[in-house]
């Protein structure tokens, strides 16, 4: 190879070197970018899974806590419809005595009207008539009151258990109450798991074609490091070939010079062999020789 053929090639091999740096780089820098894009979907992908186990174990705790409330809601409308069947007895018991004995009012009612009838004896001074009119009202209430007291224990006992009715469907109603809420927070969060499940599979998708994208710049960038490397021992090569090219010119030149100084040195010794007059030319070749 010529000298100047090997610098041309070397040239090129710099040029084409270069050009490779920058593929590389740009390669290496879309590599390093889609590689960064899939590993912030995965954490974000792995923090949304988190999510979705947190709030189905919490789903799952709901449950066991919605089968609690309504066992205790079960019980206590059991216990009203127990109450309620047990008042349905009473409360005949009631209307017959209410129907047996015309009775009209409660024992309380009856006693604040004695009270008043006899208040008004004592306070307003009647005459005789209206006094004897006044406490045959007040005797017949009295009798009233007497024998309403024989059955108070009946209507005792069914204010009691319409007490407890009310008192036992608040109860039910609280316990039904929190399981309309526990509902609607469930529906919600089946909401959001079904949002995040579905986000989940989108972003995995994203993954999925940012991996794919890693790939192919990886594997682009392995084959321009290929061809780099193979350019670099060729530039090597070319370096080598032109310090050969160039040590062997500088031989040919020490020789070709080497020989002319030799040459010129025979000249001056053949000259002072004839005793010939040197010149400074002949001097100088004489002094290099020697």
């Amino acid at each position: 190879m010529q000298k100047s053929e090997a610098f041309r090639e070397l040239q090129k091999t710099k040029e084409d070197i270069a050009s490779l740096k920058n593929q590389l780089n740009h390669l290496n820098e879309q590599k390093e970018n889609f590689f960064k894009k899939k590993e912030s979907l995965k954490k974000e992908i792995l923090a949304l899974i988190k999510e979705a186990k947190t709030k189905k174990t919490s789903k799952e705790k709901s449950q066991q806590s919605i089968k609690e409330i309504k066992d205790q809601r079960d019980i206590y409308n059991k216990e009203v419809q127990s109450l309620i069947k047990e008042i349905k007895i009473i409360n005949k018991e009631k209307e017959k005595i209410i129907k047996k004995y015309r009775i009209q009012t409660n024992l309380s009612q009856l006693k604040e009207e004695i009270q008043r009838l006899e208040l008004k004896i004592e306070t307003e001074a009647p005459s005789f008539e209206q006094e004897k009119k006044l406490m045959k009202q007040i005797n017949s209430l009295k009798k009233q009151a007497k024998e309403f007291a024989t059955f108070q224990g009946i209507f005792d006992k069914a204010n009691e258990l319409s007490e407890k009715i009310n008192s036992a469907k608040e109860k039910a109603q609280q316990y039904h109450n929190q399981l309309l809420g526990i509902n609607e927070n469930n529906k919600e969060s089946l909401i959001e798991m079904m949002n995040a499940s579905e986000k989940i599979a989108n972003l995995k998708k994203q993954q999925e074609e940012a991996f794919k994208k890693f790939l192919e710049y990886k594997n682009q960038f392995s084959a321009v490091n290929a061809q780099l490397k193979e350019k670099l021992k060729h530039l090597h090569a070319l370096k080598d070939a032109l310090n050969s090219l160039e040590n062997t010119e500088k031989e040919k030149r020490e020789k070709k010079k080497q020989d002319i100084l030799e040459e010129k040195a025979r000249a001056v010794e053949e000259k002072l062999m004839k005793r010939q007059k040197l010149t400074t030319e002949d001097l100088i070749a004489f002094q290099e020789e020697a």
